[in-house]
């Protein structure tokens, strides 16, 4: 999955309110609608670039969550650390990840949110007390 960084999308800050993002959301919609400008591909794809920031910046709960994986990516978190926590590597590049979705700390809501949980592993069957992995980080 590709890392889009949506205030760059905008072109606001990141610690731009509410109204500083849906001014910037408005005018970047307005310039790049479909009906502006007929049968360019290249305004049409970035005006579907301009609502994908807009429907993750304009929600403050999804903003928050957003920004999580911003701190995260920036301070090379995270991954390192999962695996000190449990996951292996398999030989197609993917990670399992063994543990609950609680091992993850801060990031777990998230990560629960952003791939509707956690598949069973093996060692779980969806059992309480289980091992319970996620298959699927390359």
């Amino acid at each position: 999955m590709e890392f889009k960084d949506y205030y760059k999308i905008l072109g606001v800050d990141r610690k731009a309110d509410q109204k500083a993002i849906n001014q910037a959301f408005r005018k970047l919609a307005r310039q790049h609608h479909p009906d502006v400008n007929p049968g360019n591909k290249q305004a049409e794809a970035r005006f579907k670039e301009i609502n994908e920031a807009h429907q993750v910046l304009g929600d403050p709960d999804r903003r928050a969550k957003y920004d999580q994986v911003l701190e995260l990516r920036e301070h090379g978190g995270g991954w390192e650390d999962l695996l000190r926590r449990g996951a292996t590597q398999s030989d197609d590049g993917t990670y399992t990840v063994y543990g609950s979705p609680g091992d993850l700390g801060q990031f777990s809501e998230f990560f629960e949110q952003l791939f509707g949980g956690f598949a069973t592993g093996p060692q779980g069957a969806g059992t309480r007390g289980g091992r319970r992995g996620f298959s699927g980080f390359s």
